[in-house]
């Protein structure tokens, strides 16, 4: 029996629980490069990290499934649609839910069911929370640059709605120099794809 209620992978070190701490306590902009390949595969071990619950034994992951994002994923996604100006309300709406995960982790008692290390969940809660956050901006920016491929090619005048979703694509093109890259390639590859089915209905 573990003495804390949650028993950690033994490969889990010393060294990948400064870094999940690290990335709780001071953000994500304050992870070096090297650190990052360190972040991921912590939180990879934290998949597989198990907490004494009242339901039983549960992996961190399915306790981030079940508490946190079927609680706020499809909230957050209409939240973010309906923004009116995403440029000027995006971090505050990130933040709100964020804060809201950390209201539901103290509320549900995990500081005191698993002491110290119910840090490790809040932690893995969140990392995984910005990473499904980044997600879907970066399917949003996909979507849209798919959408401007087809309206060209089909001579259907057409814009980008920047103005809904601008914020969340600037998220993603400054952490990460190449997403617009990756995701014009996805999005040629999603219209060829659409155009060769249009080929092929036409020719039934």
């Amino acid at each position: 029996m573990s003495p804390t209620g949650v028993w950690l992978p033994a490969t889990f070190s010393d060294a990948h629980a400064r870094v999940v701490f690290k990335y709780l306590d001071e953000g994500r902009r304050s992870l070096s490069f090297a650190e990052w390949t360190l972040v991921f595969e912590s939180f990879g071990l934290l998949d597989e990290t198990i907490a004494d619950t009242p339901d039983g034994l549960r992996r961190f992951r399915s306790l981030y499934e079940s508490q946190v994002e079927n609680s706020f994923a499809d909230r957050y996604i209409a939240d973010l649609l309906e923004t009116v100006n995403v440029t000027a309300e995006w971090m505050s709406l990130w933040a709100r839910y964020a804060c809201a995960i950390v209201a539901l982790w103290r509320g549900a008692g995990w500081p005191e069911r698993l002491g110290p290390e119910s840090r490790l969940l809040l932690s893995y809660w969140l990392f995984w929370w910005e990473m499904f956050a980044e997600g879907y901006a970066f399917e949003e920016l996909i979507a849209e640059l798919g959408a401007a491929f087809l309206c060209a090619h089909l001579g259907i005048p057409g814009k980008l709605r920047h103005a809904e979703y601008v914020a969340s694509w600037l998220t993603v093109l400054a952490e990460d120099k190449k997403a617009i890259f990756r995701a014009a390639r996805e999005a040629t590859q999603a219209a060829e794809y659409l155009r060769a089915r249009e080929a092929g209905a036409s020719h039934e």
